[in-house]
């Protein structure tokens, strides 16, 4: 049986959105006081929620017709034939990004950064 998860019953929809929206602008303000750089500071900052999901297949034993009392042996190499899956949504936009890779590395993370960075009307200035 799924059963909502419990709130607090001092919780408010209200202070909990303030509460975010206050926090995205304390943050803003700390990233560009740290950067020198007046350009960079009349950009606008946009946060991205980003995850990757491993899909895949590991094979697994099947089973045999064998005589009554005899064991089945079954010798098998495990397999793995993994996928990956690269997401991410834009927290207060309309942008969304998703890559489809066969393995996880360096080279693919950068690849879903570069997909990620061209979605940014302001890349280009």
């Amino acid at each position: 049986m799924k059963t909502v998860r419990p709130r607090h019953p001092g919780s408010s929809d209200l202070k909990r959105d303030r509460f975010r929206t206050q926090l995205a602008c304390k943050l803003f303000m700390a990233m560009k006081s740290q950067h020198e750089d007046l350009k960079w500071k009349k950009r606008p900052v946009r946060i991205w929620i980003a995850d990757e999901a491993r899909l895949g297949l590991q094979p697994c034993h099947k089973r045999a017709w064998v005589m009554r009392g005899v064991k089945a042996h079954n010798d098998s190499q495990i397999r793995y034939q993994w996928s990956y899956l690269w997401g991410a949504v834009e927290v207060d936009g309309d942008e969304s990004a998703y890559l489809y890779t066969n393995g996880a590395n360096t080279e693919f993370s950068l690849s879903f950064l570069e997909i990620i960075s061209r979605k940014d009307p302001h890349m280009s200035t």
